[in-house]
């Protein structure tokens, strides 16, 4: 797409407000200089037809905004919504950052545009996943996001348009050749994804105890063969050995009711303390960070909140249990221990959501939206602080509220 016609009272403009950079601004412009190594070369205070951006990139086609008080009144929203968009439909993926997160969290705020820039088509072709990062990409996985026809009614009337949704695509896990589960994923971060099962599974201990992972794209489907180390691997053995009928997808794999309850890790004993504020910041920046959501709308989130820091590693997926084994592999990979923060999704929580924070070793899960009965009794012998529905600074407390300082949230009995 050709770039919009810009005029020249506009450039000088725009060069005279880079003077005149906010100190967040300055900030950010720092990290974002830095994304040239990763394909990513950015601009500062950029003319886009009758609009300046903050910064902008044309491949893939990205602005980054930061947002002070201004953007806060109802003329600087209207504002806001008339140039988000007119950069839409000229192409451009819109990103807004508040002026505080910037100036307090900027290099986490760059990571995040090049995690959203990893999900979006490039010039000539299309990038098919985002590149290795803790807060997202990683190995393996085709095109996460397609485009489709569709017919849309909106106020009494019907129109053809295109819609981007999520590419769903089945994932065979495989040890020694045999097929262990296979689940159906997103098809990105596949390496992650294997690593995390793995872990939150109790297949291994650590990451050190996987030989190697191969990911194969068979076309219908996405075979990944992972290669154990010789003790892991005949502790994996002896385990199949106790299962009994054939192995298939069920509750991953797992084939008993004593697999399915087995005894989680106890994190009882973590010091982690959160308050209020971070438990609103945890869900914002998550909400950040999901580059496919944007997009689609459709798709689940797991990342990790480390207090001061924000969310260090985001991964999403199509399903709930996929996103947060993504999240454990990237972690993992990314040397970040589970102890040292909190684990927050955007679903409900099962008691399956629970085993594997257990398994990442985070002593706080906190979601956007209710838990079953049984996710509360696993929460509550592992130890862990339950934190649901939450809403800004409102939320409920399940289980383990000590965790958790602040005077507006009600624990739940």
């Amino acid at each position: 797409m050709p770039r919009t016609l810009v005029t020249p009272e506009m450039r000088i403009k725009a060069r005279s407000l880079r003077g005149f950079a906010t100190k967040g601004e300055y900030l950010l412009w720092q990290h974002l200089r830095d994304l040239k190594s990763e394909g990513l070369k950015f601009r500062r205070q950029s003319p886009i037809g009758p609009y300046i951006a903050d910064f902008v990139c044309f491949d893939p086609k990205i602005v980054v905004e930061i947002d002070g008080d201004r953007h806060e009144t109802d003329e600087g929203k209207r504002h806001d919504a008339n140039r988000d968009a007119y950069l839409r439909n000229s192409g451009f993926f819109v990103i807004r950052y508040d002026a505080n997160d910037a100036l307090d969290h900027a290099w986490h705020l760059a990571q995040d545009v090049k995690d959203k820039a990893g999900a979006l088509p490039r010039l000539p072709h299309p990038r098919p996943s985002a590149g290795p990062s803790p807060q997202g990409g990683g190995k393996g996985g085709r095109a996460p996001l397609t485009s489709t026809s569709r017919i849309a009614r909106r106020a009494g009337g019907t129109s053809a348009a295109a819609r981007t949704v999520p590419e769903e695509t089945p994932v065979a896990l495989s040890f020694a050749g045999t097929t262990h589960a296979v689940m159906m994923a997103t098809p990105a971060d596949i390496e992650d994804f294997a690593l995390g099962f793995c872990l939150t599974e109790g297949i291994v201990g650590a990451a050190e105890e996987i030989a190697a992972i191969a990911i194969e794209d068979h076309g219908p489907g996405i075979d990944v063969q992972i290669r154990l180390k010789d003790a892991a691997n005949t502790r994996f053995e002896a385990r199949r050995r106790r299962l009994a009928g054939p192995v298939g997808c069920g509750l991953c794999g797992i084939e008993s009711i004593e697999e399915a309850m087995r005894s989680v890790d106890s994190v009882a004993g973590s010091a982690l303390a959160l308050d209020a504020a971070d438990i609103a910041a945890a869900v914002r920046l998550l909400a950040r960070a999901q580059p496919l959501h944007a997009e689609t709308g459709a798709v689940h989130a797991a990342g990790f909140y480390v207090r001061g820091k924000g969310i260090v590693a985001a991964r999403e997926d199509v399903g709930r249990h996929n996103a947060l084994d993504k999240l454990a592999g990237a972690l993992a990979k990314a040397g970040v221990e589970g102890s040292t923060g909190a684990v927050v999704v955007t679903s409900r929580i099962s008691v399956e959501m629970v085993q594997k924070t257990a398994a990442i070793g985070a002593a706080v899960l906190i979601a956007v939206s209710a838990p079953t009965a049984l996710a509360i009794r696993t929460a509550e012998e592992a130890g862990i602080t339950l934190v649901a529905l939450a809403r800004g600074e409102e939320f409920d407390i399940f289980t383990r509220p000590d965790r958790v300082a602040t005077e507006g949230s009600r624990h739940v009995a």
